[in-house]
């Protein structure tokens, strides 16, 4: 069953004036978001991510465009409405805490159901139930200065959600945090995604959050410039793997070598959970894998047009995935090339004949004692290790090398 569409920008642009100076900052918006989805909003600052958040929030109005929400459009409601949107429909989490100073930690949380005329005994339950979940019930009567940095960003989470909003919207929500704390927050946002279906809405600029998200949308200049899916995530419409069902028409394109070789990214897709796939995505993914296969491209060649966006030629995956799927590729290619016998070693067959014939034509070192045959009379060839030719030994050398190497021989 498909999701349903929870956010739709069409067309939308934002501008502010300075003095007599016109700033754009979105510029001509356009986007969809289905619900249960994670989305991440990258990109560098000053490039209108927090805008956007702010309209998708309510906060802020547009220029021109639309913004629907469930299919209402947000833009033509009055203040008053407004206000109930943002308050009931949307959760929203800051990179400043926010929290009040001289409130406890239970009444933080409690604070936007007193804007519902909520009561204050049903608030503080709704309240507690959510600091019990996040483990912090036992700070509920701390104040936020008496409390560290991450544990006041996940009082902040746990008022974002006091009303049960559809939509949770966080910008830069690990800024003021330490790795750990932040790691921490990121797993909260990823659990209320998966667990909760929260649709999640994120702005960041650091790029090791990019793979928490089912796809992210890089902005610049007020403009969405790129769209990635991750592929990793679990697909969106069902709790069941249907990816393989997608593609049975796939098959009557496809030529005998293809055939076998989409079984095995039939595996790889299965193994590694890859869903989401167009049946484009899938088609070209299972053609670059049997040139591979038949040694048409090589494995360098394999992971580059698996990275490659789809429209210049690749499959387009995410580079962590790009790697994942052609490391598998080739663990399950090099289990059908035949395995060679190793070639006889003829090196002991080598007559001495041979043996002095190579030593009258050649410049060659010979890294052990050797008698030969050369002319009828057996001689000795001294062991030579700087390069030069070897040279026949002397009766006394020949005896000095054989002790060395604790040989007898007879001289």
């Amino acid at each position: 069953m498909q999701k349903s569409r929870v956010i739709k920008l069409i067309n939308v642009s934002k501008s502010y004036k300075i003095g007599k100076t016109k700033f754009d900052i979105l510029k001509n918006i356009s986007l969809e978001i289905f619900a249960g989805e994670y989305i991440i909003i990258f990109g560098p600052s000053g490039c209108g991510k927090s805008t956007l958040l702010n309209i998708i929030s309510g906060l802020e109005t547009v220029d021109d465009g639309k913004v629907q929400i469930r299919g209402e459009d947000i833009t033509k409601l009055s203040q008053n409405e407004l206000a109930k949107y943002h308050r009931t429909k949307v959760g929203m989490v800051f990179q400043q805490f926010n929290l009040i100073k001289n409130l406890d930690v239970v009444d933080n949380v409690a604070l936007p159901q007193v804007f519902a005329g909520i009561g204050i005994r049903r608030r503080r339950k709704r309240a507690m139930k959510l600091l019990k979940e996040f483990e912090l019930d036992k700070l509920a009567k701390n104040l936020p200065t008496e409390m560290s940095g991450g544990q006041q960003q996940r009082v902040a989470i746990a008022r974002s959600l006091v009303n049960n909003p559809w939509i949770l919207i966080a910008d830069e929500p690990t800024g003021n945090l330490d790795s750990k704390a932040a790691s921490e927050v990121m797993e909260l946002f990823k659990n209320l995604n998966e667990k909760a279906k929260r649709t999640v809405l994120m702005v960041t600029h650091n790029p090791e959050y990019v793979y928490y998200a089912h796809r992210v949308l890089y902005m610049r200049d007020g403009k969405i410039i790129k769209e990635v899916v991750n592929h990793d995530i679990r697909n969106l419409n069902s709790g069941k793997d249907e990816n393989l069902d997608r593609y049975k028409y796939v098959e009557k394109d496809l030529t005998e070598s293809e055939i076998d070789t989409r079984k095995i990214v039939d595996e790889i897709m299965s193994e590694n959970k890859l869903r989401n796939f167009s049946e484009g995505e899938y088609r070209r993914l299972i053609r670059v894998a049997d040139d591979r296969k038949n040694k048409k491209i090589t494995e360098v060649e394999l992971m580059e047009i698996v990275d490659r966006p789809f429209k210049d030629g690749g499959v387009g995956l995410y580079k962590r995935t790009a790697e994942k799927v052609a490391l598998a590729l080739e663990d399950k290619f090099a289990l059908m090339i035949p395995v060679e016998e190793p070639k006889e070693n003829t090196e002991s067959k080598i007559s001495p004949e041979k043996i002095a014939q190579f030593y009258d034509k050649s410049n060659f070192v010979v890294k052990d004692i050797n008698r030969v045959k050369k002319d009828g009379e057996e001689i000795s060839i001294r062991k030579n290790i700087g390069g030069a030719p070897a040279e026949a030994s002397s009766p006394a050398e020949q005896k000095e090398d054989a002790e060395k190497i604790n040989i007898k021989s007879e001289i």
